[in-house]
């Protein structure tokens, strides 16, 4: 149907009638006799960019309607002498009405700013009242004292604000008709209400909503710089001498470490590279400078310098050289590298251990493998890893104390990850190699309370997230987690971080965080409602760097931190089994 006009709306573009109504005016209360002031109408379903309102009043002098959208118009207006309810009444958009009070009664009128952001920290906001008497802090007119007391025969009274939401500082009066105080926002989107008892509780709103952060671009300051580092002239277990392969690295370079879920067992980590091979450098059937250290097992590793600041990322061992060439005139090497569950695998145990807790074996066993004693190092192809050889390297383990009791075993040609890794099940531990190469062992006790970074809308920012709430970790709960799973909840599951967001805080988070550490994830849903926050322990690392955009990621896998404090026999705060604590084994 063909767009005509009808009356003063539009029929065959949009509705003509229907709901469109006037919603209403701002502000809504003025003072008898006072100047003239501009007010804001608002309506709702109206359309009147294509029809103008016809607003008229019952009182006091409404001048002409500037219309701005479809659902707002200002103008100007001059309240009558005598305090009354003026209605006004929008006969385009079917005579709907509302109310504006012109009273003479002491009342607060407005708060500015009217809009604060979530969370954010405190700001200076500015009361206005309308017939109040609330005066200056101090000071005397002539022989009579205005502020604190009487000021031509008027008493004076400051006002008692109180805000239904957030934190209102102390109020500073600095006239009759003003006052400031500092107010801190609640940390979730809403409408809070000022109200002043003292002047008749009249109350004002201010809108608290979430606003995206923005960060300012930071000038001269650059990206961490990546180094690539192979040990190419020493034995696996040998202190390794690191030559530089930087420059040579090309395409993307991807370090995933840790597990998916608290769950799962930590697999190794993997580091994957690619090497330009033009030259023939890393081709061991040629000879190039690299020759005879072109071996599986070189240790290898990456690290990140930002700021003047090194920061490792992976430490691990040469699985593969790959030789490829695309086209005619390239030439590449992929390189895969694992992290030190590689040689804790290859080790064989041939022993029996007692009876001993779950950290004690732990260190047994490294100890049986030689992880921090040293001995003939043991060399590819040569001699056998387990038998005549130990694995190394030196002091490389961090064990925290365990809790659970490992009975009596007598092993024979087991790996030694897959022993590390059973100990570690019936502990509910955690075990890892760090990015350093050194074994983490924690025990189910272990957590830390020390929260390394927050993260959200309104705090450091991150660019993607993931949550889930199924039923994934119902059917595989242990015992002491039932409290925290048997149940499905909404869970947090990873974020990602792009340090380019806010690189001087960002990228050291991107590159010192480690497995195990504690982090706070918040997420404001563009519903309002409250805050979703989890408190997580990171269970698993993914970086990637792309060396020609020289764009670096990092996404953190979680797990909530478990907030239970459990029983421990004989302490005064932790031996209340059922009132401060809950059982544990």
């Amino acid at each position: 149907m063909p767009a005509s006009t009808y009356g003063v709306g539009i029929y065959g573009v949009a509705i003509y009638g229907g709901s469109a109504a006037l919603s209403s005016v701002s502000p809504n209360m003025l003072s008898a006799g006072s100047g003239a002031t501009i007010l804001t109408f608002a309506g709702a379903g109206t359309i009147w960019l294509a029809a103008s309102p016809a607003i008229t009043a019952s009182a006091g002098t409404l001048g002409a309607l500037t219309v701005l959208t479809n659902t707002s118009a200002t103008a100007t207006y001059t309240p009558p002498a005598t305090a009354q309810n003026v209605v006004f009444t929008d006969a385009t958009d079917n005579n709907t009405t509302i109310i504006l009070s012109v009273t003479s009664l002491a009342a607060l009128i407005s708060v500015s700013p009217g809009t604060v952001a979530a969370g954010a920290g405190g700001a200076t906001v500015t009361f206005t009242g309308v017939f109040t008497s609330w005066g200056s802090a101090s000071g005397t007119y002539g022989s009579s004292t205005y502020g604190t007391g009487m000021y031509a025969g008027v008493a004076g009274a400051a006002p008692t604000i109180t805000a239904s939401a957030g934190v209102l500082g102390t109020l500073t009066v600095t006239s009759t008709t003003t006052a400031t105080a500092t107010y801190t926002p609640p940390a979730t989107a809403q409408n809070v209400t000022f109200t002043d008892s003292t002047d008749n509780n009249t109350s004002v709103l201010l809108s608290v909503t979430v606003i995206p952060l923005v960060i300012p671009p930071q000038v001269g300051v650059a990206p961490p710089a990546l180094v690539i580092e192979v040990s190419f002239n020493t034995n696996p277990t040998d202190p390794p001498v690191w030559i530089d392969i930087t420059r040579y690295v090309q395409g993307q370079v991807s370090i995933n470490r840790g597990r998916q879920r608290e769950l799962d067992r930590v697999q190794a980590g993997v580091m994957t590279l690619e090497l330009d091979n033009r030259d023939r450098r890393f081709d061991p059937t040629f000879p190039g400078p690299y020759t005879t250290g072109i071996l599986p097992m070189r240790r290898i590793r990456a690290r990140a310098t930002y700021a003047n600041t090194s920061y490792p990322l992976f430490s691990g061992y040469v699985e593969s050289w790959g030789q490829s060439w695309k086209g005619w005139q390239d030439a590449t090497v992929p390189v895969v590298a694992s992290d030190a569950f590689k040689p804790l695998n290859l080790a064989q145990l041939n022993t029996s251990f007692p009876v001993q807790s779950s950290s004690a074996r732990v260190n047994a066993v490294l100890d049986s493998i030689s992880w921090t004693s040293g001995g003939a190092a043991w060399l590819l192809g040569t001699s056998l890893l387990g038998t005549a050889t130990t694995l190394g390297p030196t002091g490389d383990r961090i064990v925290s104390p365990g809790s659970s009791t490992i009975q009596a075993s007598t092993l024979a040609n087991t790996s030694a990850l897959a022993h590390l890794q059973d100990v570690t099940d019936t502990e509910m531990g955690l075990l890892f190699a760090d990015k350093t190469g050194v074994v983490n062992f924690y025990g189910r006790s272990y957590a830390t309370n020390t929260n390394m970074g927050t993260f959200g809308e309104l705090e450091l920012p991150y660019v993607d997230l993931q949550m889930d709430y199924s039923d994934t970790n119902i059917w595989n709960v242990a015992t002491a987690m039932v409290a925290r799973y048997a149940q499905p909840t909404l869970q947090i599951l990873a974020i990602t971080l792009d340090g380019e967001a806010q690189p001087a805080t960002i990228y050291p988070q991107m590159l010192a965080r480690e497995i195990g550490d504690r982090v706070t994830v918040r997420r404001r849903p563009p519903g309002g409602g409250p805050i979703i926050e989890q408190a997580s322990l990171i269970q698993g690392v993914n970086t990637t760097f792309d060396v020609a955009g020289g764009v670096w990621l990092t996404t953190w896998r979680l797990a909530p931190s478990d907030s239970t404090v459990y029983w421990k026999l004989g302490d005064s705060a932790l031996g209340l089994l059922g009132s401060t604590t809950r059982l544990f084994f």
